[in-house]
Protein backbone atom coordinates (compact mmCIF):
# COMPACT_ATOMS: atom_id res chain seq x y z
CA UNK A 1 0.00 0.00 0.00
CA UNK A 2 1.11 3.49 -0.65
CA UNK A 3 2.76 5.88 2.29
CA UNK A 4 0.59 8.49 1.40
CA UNK A 5 -0.88 10.32 -1.45
CA UNK A 6 2.40 12.40 -2.14
CA UNK A 7 4.61 11.56 -4.99
CA UNK A 8 8.31 10.76 -4.23
CA UNK A 9 10.38 13.81 -4.64
CA UNK A 10 13.24 15.10 -4.19
CA UNK A 11 15.62 18.10 -5.32
CA UNK A 12 17.18 16.16 -7.78
CA UNK A 13 14.47 13.55 -9.45
CA UNK A 14 11.12 13.97 -11.27
CA UNK A 15 7.54 13.66 -9.34
CA UNK A 16 5.71 10.40 -9.82
CA UNK A 17 2.97 8.87 -8.05
CA UNK A 18 1.39 5.29 -8.46
CA UNK A 19 -2.08 4.87 -7.75
CA UNK A 20 -2.12 0.89 -7.35
CA UNK A 21 0.14 -1.89 -7.15
CA UNK A 22 -2.23 -5.14 -8.12
CA UNK A 23 -0.49 -8.74 -8.25
CA UNK A 24 -1.94 -10.77 -10.71
CA UNK A 25 -1.21 -14.47 -12.94
CA UNK A 26 -3.71 -13.06 -16.19
CA UNK A 27 -4.09 -9.67 -17.98
CA UNK A 28 -6.34 -8.86 -21.05
CA UNK A 29 -5.97 -5.83 -22.62
CA UNK A 30 -8.44 -4.15 -24.96
CA UNK A 31 -6.67 -1.91 -27.24
CA UNK A 32 -10.22 -0.07 -28.38
CA UNK A 33 -10.80 1.19 -24.57
CA UNK A 34 -7.53 2.89 -23.90
CA UNK A 35 -8.79 4.48 -20.71
CA UNK A 36 -10.42 1.01 -19.45
CA UNK A 37 -8.98 -1.82 -21.33
CA UNK A 38 -7.32 -4.16 -18.94
CA UNK A 39 -9.02 -7.00 -17.17
CA UNK A 40 -7.34 -8.40 -14.71
CA UNK A 41 -7.68 -12.41 -13.57
CA UNK A 42 -6.87 -14.27 -10.44
CA UNK A 43 -4.84 -12.15 -7.75
CA UNK A 44 -2.64 -12.38 -5.66
CA UNK A 45 -3.48 -11.94 -1.95
CA UNK A 46 -2.51 -14.83 -0.66
CA UNK A 47 -0.45 -18.51 -1.75
CA UNK A 48 -0.27 -22.02 -0.45
CA UNK A 49 1.15 -24.52 -2.51
CA UNK A 50 -1.90 -27.15 -3.50
CA UNK A 51 -3.26 -29.89 -1.98
CA UNK A 52 -0.33 -33.14 -1.66
CA UNK A 53 2.60 -30.11 -2.92
CA UNK A 54 5.24 -28.20 -0.57
CA UNK A 55 7.50 -25.66 -1.32
CA UNK A 56 9.05 -23.72 -3.24
CA UNK A 57 6.13 -22.29 -5.26
CA UNK A 58 7.09 -20.82 -8.70
CA UNK A 59 5.35 -18.82 -10.89
CA UNK A 60 6.70 -18.94 -14.33
CA UNK A 61 4.44 -15.63 -15.22
CA UNK A 62 2.91 -13.17 -12.63
CA UNK A 63 1.61 -9.12 -13.79
CA UNK A 64 2.20 -6.18 -11.44
CA UNK A 65 -0.52 -3.68 -12.48
CA UNK A 66 0.30 -0.61 -12.03
CA UNK A 67 -0.94 3.00 -12.44
CA UNK A 68 1.56 5.42 -12.86
CA UNK A 69 1.30 10.06 -13.34
CA UNK A 70 3.74 12.55 -12.82
CA UNK A 71 6.21 15.09 -14.41
CA UNK A 72 6.22 14.88 -18.08
CA UNK A 73 8.82 12.51 -19.47
CA UNK A 74 10.60 9.09 -20.17
CA UNK A 75 11.16 7.02 -16.66
CA UNK A 76 12.52 3.64 -15.77
CA UNK A 77 10.93 1.45 -13.14
CA UNK A 78 11.70 -1.69 -11.76
CA UNK A 79 9.85 -3.78 -9.37
CA UNK A 80 12.04 -5.63 -6.25
CA UNK A 81 10.86 -8.75 -4.57
CA UNK A 82 11.78 -9.60 -0.96
CA UNK A 83 11.05 -11.85 2.05
CA UNK A 84 9.50 -9.59 4.98
CA UNK A 85 10.99 -11.78 8.31
CA UNK A 86 10.05 -10.57 11.67
CA UNK A 87 12.45 -10.11 14.84
CA UNK A 88 11.77 -11.28 18.13
CA UNK A 89 10.64 -7.65 18.87
CA UNK A 90 8.41 -8.07 16.12
CA UNK A 91 10.44 -5.66 14.20
CA UNK A 92 10.49 -6.00 10.09
CA UNK A 93 13.84 -7.40 8.30
CA UNK A 94 13.89 -7.21 4.80
CA UNK A 95 15.51 -10.22 3.52
CA UNK A 96 16.79 -10.11 0.09
CA UNK A 97 16.04 -13.06 -2.47
CA UNK A 98 18.46 -12.85 -5.21
CA UNK A 99 22.09 -14.23 -5.61
CA UNK A 100 24.49 -13.22 -3.16
CA UNK A 101 21.94 -11.44 -0.66
CA UNK A 102 21.38 -8.87 -3.63
CA UNK A 103 17.20 -8.17 -3.99
CA UNK A 104 15.63 -9.52 -6.79
CA UNK A 105 14.43 -7.13 -9.42
CA UNK A 106 12.33 -7.58 -12.42
CA UNK A 107 12.87 -4.36 -15.54
CA UNK A 108 13.36 -2.28 -15.99
CA UNK A 109 10.56 -0.82 -17.96
CA UNK A 110 10.99 2.79 -19.96
CA UNK A 111 7.82 4.41 -19.24
CA UNK A 112 6.52 7.81 -21.19
CA UNK A 113 4.43 9.45 -18.54
CA UNK A 114 2.09 12.39 -19.96
CA UNK A 115 1.87 14.42 -16.63
CA UNK A 116 0.34 14.54 -13.25
CA UNK A 117 -3.18 14.52 -14.36
CA UNK A 118 -3.72 11.19 -16.29
CA UNK A 119 -2.71 7.88 -15.07
CA UNK A 120 -1.01 5.48 -17.63
CA UNK A 121 -2.32 1.90 -16.57
CA UNK A 122 0.50 -1.12 -17.30
CA UNK A 123 0.63 -4.46 -16.72
CA UNK A 124 4.81 -5.19 -15.89
CA UNK A 125 5.64 -9.17 -16.55
CA UNK A 126 7.61 -11.01 -13.79
CA UNK A 127 9.22 -14.04 -14.73
CA UNK A 128 10.15 -16.91 -12.84
CA UNK A 129 9.53 -16.18 -9.06
CA UNK A 130 10.17 -18.35 -6.87
CA UNK A 131 7.98 -18.32 -3.08
CA UNK A 132 11.03 -21.22 -1.03
CA UNK A 133 9.12 -20.88 2.34
CA UNK A 134 6.09 -20.00 3.50
CA UNK A 135 6.34 -16.44 4.70
CA UNK A 136 5.24 -12.60 4.40
CA UNK A 137 6.84 -11.33 0.73
CA UNK A 138 6.58 -7.76 -0.76
CA UNK A 139 6.70 -6.20 -3.80
CA UNK A 140 7.88 -2.96 -3.94
CA UNK A 141 7.57 -0.42 -7.18
CA UNK A 142 10.83 1.26 -7.70
CA UNK A 143 11.74 4.61 -9.77
CA UNK A 144 14.69 3.91 -11.27
CA UNK A 145 16.64 7.08 -11.03
CA UNK A 146 16.15 6.95 -7.23
CA UNK A 147 16.63 3.42 -6.61
CA UNK A 148 16.21 3.95 -2.69
CA UNK A 149 12.95 5.59 -3.19
CA UNK A 150 9.90 2.77 -3.11
CA UNK A 151 7.02 4.00 -4.72
CA UNK A 152 4.69 1.62 -3.58
CA UNK A 153 4.21 -2.22 -1.53
CA UNK A 154 2.56 -4.51 -2.38
CA UNK A 155 2.45 -7.72 0.29
CA UNK A 156 1.52 -11.17 -0.52
CA UNK A 157 1.26 -14.56 2.05
CA UNK A 158 2.28 -17.52 1.59
CA UNK A 159 0.86 -20.21 4.00
CA UNK A 160 1.65 -23.83 4.61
Amino acid sequence: MSDDDTPYSDADTPRVWCRHLLLCRNVWFDPARMDDGFLLGKLLVQVRPAEGESYPIVFHRLFAFVQLAGDVGTHLFRVRLLRIDRTGYDEEVEVPLGVNDEPLNFGPWEIDLVGEEYFESLAFPLLDIHLLTAGEYEFQLILDETPDAILYRERCYAYQ
